[in-house]
């Protein structure tokens, strides 16, 4: 509904992450893509920002900002090849941004970017609201 009235999206996951996600438990990655596109029509987005950490960073950080991992999900071995997966996307709409530099300069990367998207797609958000959404969106306390 809000992609038909025209207002931006923004999800943690999506098109790109169910491909990587699922290949990694050993789908394969051009009929998950196929069935996103021509089955499943699934909306592609207009814009990736695929933050790009190793997964022992990645567990680290979510370690020691929650109580502990997934095990499901968040283990080692699976995120190499999740990473893998998403490593070998060349998909011209994916940003990829190095996720070991300081949140401000990643929201900075992040906010320049969906800004010069916003007048191509008629969004109307002042830059400020845009940083302050970036920054919660990536876990950033805003304080403002």
């Amino acid at each position: 509904p809000a992609l038909n009235r025209g207002a931006a999206v923004i999800s943690d996951r999506y098109y790109h992450s169910n491909i990587a996600y699922q290949g990694a438990l050993g789908a394969d990655i051009k009929t998950l893509r196929r069935l996103n596109e021509k089955e499943n029509n699934f909306p592609r987005p207009d814009i990736v920002f695929y933050l790009d950490i190793s997964p022992k960073t990645g567990i680290a950080r979510i370690n020691r900002n929650r109580d502990g991992a997934n095990k499901g999900y968040e283990r080692a071995d699976y995120l190499e090849k999740v990473k893998a997966n998403f490593d070998t996307f060349t998909d011209n709409n994916i940003i990829r941004i190095t996720a070991t530099q300081k949140r401000e300069k990643i929201a900075k990367i992040i906010g320049a970017d969906f800004v010069e998207l916003a007048p191509i797609k008629n969004f109307h958000a002042p830059d400020f609201m845009v940083a302050k959404l970036i920054y919660k969106f990536i876990g950033y306390t805003f304080n403002k």
